[in-house]
């Protein structure tokens, strides 16, 4: 169960986040796939646990939404967010962590 310890991190809320440091470089998350992840790849939902990871950088990319013209989203441009951690659960690889594939939780000290 999630308590208030954790903060789950959103295209919505990543924003306010960055700006008040706590997904700075060294912040503790947990995350697993998401459920859309689980259900598209056909992966099992019962060996999706949390892991937990430290977040060595953030990146922004201007995606262009011509792409998604065709899904009735409009025109322009959106950010995308990509987190790169140090998965501590899996003996410190690094990896990348997407909004969209995965559940995040800041964790809050």
């Amino acid at each position: 169960m999630i308590n208030s310890r954790f903060v789950k991190i959103t295209n919505d809320n990543l924003e306010n986040y960055l700006k008040l440091e706590d997904l700075s470089r060294g912040a503790l998350i947990k995350f697993r796939y998401s459920d859309f992840n689980v259900l598209q790849y056909d992966l099992d939902s019962l060996d999706n646990d949390w892991n937990y990871g430290i977040i060595c950088d953030v990146t922004c990319v201007l995606v262009t939404k011509a792409d998604l013209l065709l899904k009735g989203l409009g025109s322009g441009y959106v950010k995308v967010y990509d987190l790169w951690i140090w998965n501590i659960t899996e003996g410190g690889a690094k990896e990348f962590l997407g909004l969209t594939s995965h559940e995040i939780y800041l964790v809050k000290s």
